[in-house]
């Protein structure tokens, strides 16, 4: 039978991590797999575009989309989360990725050179 003292050393985090003595034994998936797959999608957006924008536009604006990319990616929020101790909120990647994508099909360069070679 296990003590007493092992059973206060067990920790359930409010994410479904598993603490013991300060680290995480495993994760409990709790999350729905739509926030995944939403943030995996934008990562991978965001990276073409980043890299369209390195090879037709600007390195700067190339590098800015592949940096934002990576933050979509649900492993970054992890690492965020266990280094420094904050995440970014699904639901707010999720405003931010359609507000950057409205704003690069809307006002970007990279449309305007799309639009151009349409026509």
């Amino acid at each position: 039978m296990q003590s007493s003292a092992y059973h206060q050393q067990v920790v359930n985090g409010a994410d479904g991590t598993l603490y013991f003595n300060h680290q995480i034994v495993f994760i409990i998936k709790k999350k729905s797999n739509i926030w995944n797959i939403a943030c995996w999608f934008f990562s991978v957006l965001f990276l073409i575009i980043g890299i369209m924008n390195m090879i037709y536009v600007h390195v700067v604006f190339g590098i800015f989309y592949i940096i934002l990319s990576m933050l979509f990616i649900p492993a970054t929020s992890r690492y965020l989360k266990e280094k420094f101790g904050f995440s970014i909120s699904n639901k707010l990647k999720l405003l931010l990725g359609f507000l950057i994508l409205w704003a690069t099909l809307a006002v970007g360069d990279l449309m305007e050179l799309i639009e151009s070679w349409i026509s």
